[in-house]
């Protein structure tokens, strides 16, 4: 492929063909390196053009006595729970370049500068709705554990154990637990302290432990999140803006807009343990939520006093 030599030629075939290859190969950057990527839900259908998609939650099936399907006639139905998602979230990365901007650069190097920032800010954005949905719909856990390998296993215990209509266990290998950097590293270096050569002292950025998948997550406030592979979706509708100039101006634009929802497909196979300390505000501050300490539980407190402030505790 040619390289561009003028912002006109971003209209051109040539241009088009420069912008596709760019952001294709940057959405698939985008997809490959988030942390939710490997978590969210893409058994989805529907198309997303059209502004929403929709996941199934299937019912438990359990076995029956040889002989109940020929004696009734058919086989047990198939039941389902139709989650729609709405991509109901519409952002743009929009880029201006002004010709001044390629005096000492390409076009083409302008654009895959561009697009490598729109890339960083995609991940980001993409990330911090994952996990605050999995913040808002998950089931907040308190536990008097103290030790980090203690309070690891009283959290992933309820979601190994979830049984309803829809869930009868959850295999550890289909559970992620991401931590905040305090918890994650309390955790590296517990694995370093053991003896034992069976133990690897390299988890990465996605590893195991006791064998979960485990991470670091810098984009959530919670101290732990633990679900199950598939509990939220998360489907992103990318489309390219046509490039051209922008009227009384020597710059152009190029980009792309993107749509996205996302929406708790599993919200019971999700758990979280947000963490605490004393307020030390000396008056209500309206866009705060304050909370009591009754044993290891926090509850919000409807009607803040400013006569009991001291005793309220936010989240870290």
């Amino acid at each position: 492929m040619a390289i561009l030599t003028a912002l006109s030629e971003l209209k051109s075939v040539g241009g088009a063909q420069l912008l596709k290859q760019t952001y294709v190969g940057m959405l698939e950057n985008v997809q490959k390196g988030t942390l939710s990527d490997i978590i969210k839900n893409k058994d989805l259908s529907g198309d997303p053009s059209g502004g929403t998609m929709t996941a199934k939650r299937f019912q438990n099936t359990e076995s029956k006595a040889y002989g109940t399907a020929r004696a009734g006639g058919a086989g047990q139905v198939l039941k389902s729970l139709n989650v729609e998602i709405n991509l109901d979230t519409d952002r743009e990365l929009i880029n201006e370049i002004e010709e001044k901007d390629i005096k000492f650069n390409t076009v083409d190097g302008v654009v895959a500068k561009k697009a490598a920032q729109s890339e960083k800010s995609m991940k980001r954005e993409l990330d911090r709705a994952f996990f605050a949905k999995a913040e808002e719909v998950g089931t907040e856990m308190f536990t008097a554990e103290t030790e980090i390998g203690a309070i690891f296993d009283a959290m992933v215990k309820p979601c190994k154990t979830v049984e309803n209509e829809y869930v009868d266990g959850v295999d550890v290998e289909d559970i992620v637990v991401t931590m905040d950097t305090d918890r994650y590293d309390a955790i590296r270096n517990k694995v370093d302290s053991l003896d034992n050569a069976n133990i690897s002292s390299d988890i990465a950025a996605i590893g195991k432990y006791h064998g979960y998948l485990v991470a670091e997550n810098l984009r959530q406030s919670a101290q732990f999140i633990v679900q199950r592979i598939g509990s939220i979706a998360q489907p992103v509708w990318p489309t390219l803006d046509d490039p051209d100039k922008i009227p009384m101006s020597q710059a152009y634009h190029f980009g792309l807009f993107f749509s996205y929802g996302t929406k708790d497909v599993t919200p019971d196979t999700i758990f979280v343990k947000f963490g605490y300390t004393l307020t030390t505000d000396v008056a209500i501050d309206d866009d705060k939520t304050y909370y009591t300490k009754s044993g290891n539980v926090y509850t919000a407190v409807a009607s803040p006093l400013v006569a009991n402030i001291a005793t309220y505790y936010e989240r870290d």
